[in-house]
């Protein structure tokens, strides 16, 4: 049903790709399991839907490029369905619509370097870092009282006694006050002790 060609032909997968709740969900659950190619083209299917109403639009000039799966730059898709965002004004992280444009904060953005990765926005078409100072979440300026956020791809865990590892795609945040945890809310702590659910991101490719 979520993958037929012509989605208007069941109007129940139309209510999936309209909900960017279900949808940032479905995107996060087969990353964790393992999915990576599956959860990517769904990913691209539900852009083209949004801009087309059609997943596989045939013929048309200005088609966004398929989404790559082993891109250097990617947005956070939470188990909760929404993507983690940057808020300047207050200077901490929120969560924002998954696919969608949404409330004009910026998409938070991992950049793949070395072995590792860095957090970043883009403003005006560069990317630049984002650090803790002081408790808010800031520009990085490359003073001494910032501190980098790190990003492990070693794994989590996903519920009691389970764990599991897909470092292709899902990552936790981390700083010396703990881990980046999402809340149903959108809201964004700092300050987990625990490396569980609510504390995993999913990767989401991007082209750029």
């Amino acid at each position: 049903m979520i993958v037929s060609r012509r989605i208007s032909r069941n109007r129940r997968a139309e209510h999936v790709y309209y909900n960017y709740g279900i949808n940032g969900v479905l995107y996060f659950t087969l990353v964790i399991h393992g999915y990576d190619d599956e959860a990517v083209d769904l990913a691209g299917k539900i852009k083209n839907f949004l801009k087309y109403k059609e997943i596989c639009p045939v013929g048309r000039g200005d088609m966004p490029p398929p989404i790559r799966l082993h891109t250097g730059d990617f947005q956070l898709v939470t188990c909760h369905g929404y993507m983690l965002a940057w808020d300047m004004q207050h200077r901490n992280f929120h969560g924002v619509q998954a696919f969608w444009p949404d409330n004009g904060l910026l998409p938070v953005i991992v950049r793949r370097h070395g072995h590792g990765f860095g957090v970043y926005v883009r403003i005006d078409g560069k990317l630049e870092p984002l650090v803790l100072k002081e408790d808010a979440v800031v520009l990085g300026t490359g003073a001494p009282d910032e501190e980098a956020f790190v990003v492990d791809s070693s794994g989590s865990k996903v519920g009691p006694g389970n764990k599991w590892s897909c470092p292709g795609l899902s990552v936790a945040i981390s700083s010396s006050r703990g881990f980046l945890v999402t809340l149903p809310s959108r809201d964004i702590g700092l300050a987990s002790a625990n490396n569980c659910t609510w504390e995993c991101l999913a990767l989401l490719p991007v082209n750029s």
